[in-house]
């Protein structure tokens, strides 16, 4: 099975679409959920786009285009990837995830880029930083004032922080810590 990587970040609408794309994607993939406009996500997309390219891929449908117009009007800068959907319409719908690959393939080419190394922090180096656990707040404040979000927790935080692709030294110092000082 081939593998391929955007030269950004690509964003979906849920856990499906997100599912049948990481079989194929293994490029950096977040969901929005539908249209959650209480998804901190958004503000995290909008520093991000300042930086990094961020890719749109929604169903088309009307929930897809609120979501297409919700990201240009939070100012997001994002390019819109339009698909000639050829459904296989499993389980009678029509979008992302009941596309066939070779459709994506097609709208993402433009966009394809060289694997890079990307390091996902797992829940111990978490918890020996600070940031899951009992006194973890203020930790987690500082990251999240840092990267310019609300303070999230849990799923959102660790999503958040997989983006923004800080390692362990760097959280460290957002923090005001060192190597020794954790």
């Amino acid at each position: 099975m081939n593998q391929y990587y955007l030269d950004g970040l690509l964003v979906v609408e849920g856990k499906q679409d997100k599912a049948f794309l990481s079989n194929f994607i293994k490029s950096k993939i977040v969901t929005v959920n539908g249209l959650d406009k209480e998804n901190p996500i958004y503000i995290f997309l909008k520093n991000y786009s300042l930086n990094h390219n961020i890719y749109v891929l929604s169903d088309p449908d009307e929930a897809g285009d609120k979501i297409r117009d919700y990201i240009k009007e939070k100012g997001i800068q994002s390019t819109n990837l339009n698909i000639k959907f050829k459904p296989r319409k499993r389980n009678k719908k029509e979008g992302v995830a009941e596309a066939d690959f070779d459709v994506v393939l097609e709208s993402i080419k433009p966009y394809l880029c060289e694997p890079k190394t990307v390091n996902s922090l797992t829940p111990y180096e978490l918890y020996e930083l600070g940031l899951t656990g009992e006194n973890s707040y203020e930790n987690i404040d500082k990251i999240c004032h840092y990267l310019k979000v609300p303070f999230v927790k849990g799923k959102y935080f660790k999503m958040i922080l997989d983006l923004a692709e800080l390692d362990k030294s760097e959280i460290l110092k957002i923090m005001g810590k060192s190597y020794g000082n954790q």
